[in-house]
């Protein structure tokens, strides 16, 4: 195996140790993202001014109180970071048939063994390796980086 084969190896192993990291995370990550979304609400129906002292919301004492609530979650780092890993997942889940969105759920969401999954789906466990997780996962690469992948 030549040094640039055994580089491109080496970049698509970590490419999908990522991407499988999170999937395995995505229900945490949509957890915390509710989470802070419900906290900051809370936040802006006890004291709607305290946002202003940190000077996250732009706006005046007309601003309405909704808009000033989602401005402060909008501009919220924590949001917007749970934001960019959870949506492109969203996004996938729903282009996918029903085995290979139970492919997912079974590996990733439940943490099923490899032969647990391919009892479920009536496939050999070197078809769900070589063929269902790359085309799978390179799939939702694509869709959480673009073209980098």
């Amino acid at each position: 195996m030549t040094l640039y084969n055994r580089q491109s190896k080496r970049i698509e192993n970590r490419l999908y140790e990522f991407v499988e990291g999170c999937l395995r995370d995505y229900h945490a990550n949509i957890r915390d993202l509710r989470s802070r979304i419900e906290y900051l609400q809370a936040i802006a129906e006890k004291s709607p001014s305290a946002f202003d002292d940190k000077g996250q919301v732009q706006g005046n004492a007309e601003t309405c109180p909704l808009q000033r609530t989602i401005e402060t979650i909008d501009d919220d780092t924590e949001v917007a970071r749970l934001r960019k890993r959870t949506e492109p997942i969203t996004y996938f889940l729903t282009l996918l048939d029903p085995n290979e969105y139970k492919f997912i759920e079974r590996r990733y969401f439940k943490l099923q063994a490899w032969k647990d999954v391919c009892i479920d789906l009536h496939i050999e466990p070197t078809t769900a390796k070589n063929r269902w997780r790359p085309r799978l996962i390179k799939r939702l690469a694509k869709l959480m980086l673009g073209k980098i992948v």
